[in-house]
């Protein structure tokens, strides 16, 4: 059986700092038996967002022995709602929406405030390719247009 391990206990918080590491165990699991598949971002997510929570000791917070279990709850929950999470649009919704919570709550938050702070999707613009306008046709041009003003000058 995997050996779950726990950061963020209510009495064993490491020192808050910029990149505080996201709960270890369900979320994250470290068993080097097992062959690395890539890291689900969404797992990440959570996981960096809710540690950021129980460092704040909310009144409600999950205790030391269920912060991996609760960490495991919210991800189900997330998964079972009905959006299809893509990285480059919904990371930094999640970002948001973890610090809202953090920055609001004085008790400990459900995921269903959580979705309430869920800022909507930025989608990026898409570029249009710069055209493609011949040389010659682009001199051309020029000479019309400065013989339109001298005419108009006149």
């Amino acid at each position: 059986m995997n050996e779950i391990k726990t950061v963020g206990a209510r009495n064993n918080l490491p020192v808050p700092n910029n990149e505080s590491k996201p709960i270890q165990g369900v979320l994250c699991d470290d068993d080097p038996t097992q062959p690395k598949a890539p890291v689900d971002w969404l797992k990440q997510a959570v996981s960096k967002g809710l540690t950021a929570l129980v460092v704040l000791h909310l009144d409600g917070g999950p205790a030391s022995e269920t912060v991996t279990q609760t960490a495991a709850i919210w991800y189900r929950v997330l998964k079972g709602w009905p959006i299809v999470w893509d990285e480059a649009l919904d990371r930094p919704r999640l970002t948001t929406a973890f610090l809202t919570l953090a920055g609001r709550s004085t008790r400990w938050p459900s995921p269903v405030q959580l979705r309430e702070h869920l800022p909507p999707r930025v989608y990026p613009l898409k570029q249009l390719p710069t055209p493609e306008y011949p040389k010659e046709k682009a001199a051309a041009n020029r000479v019309r247009i400065k013989a339109m003003i001298r005419g108009a000058l006149k």
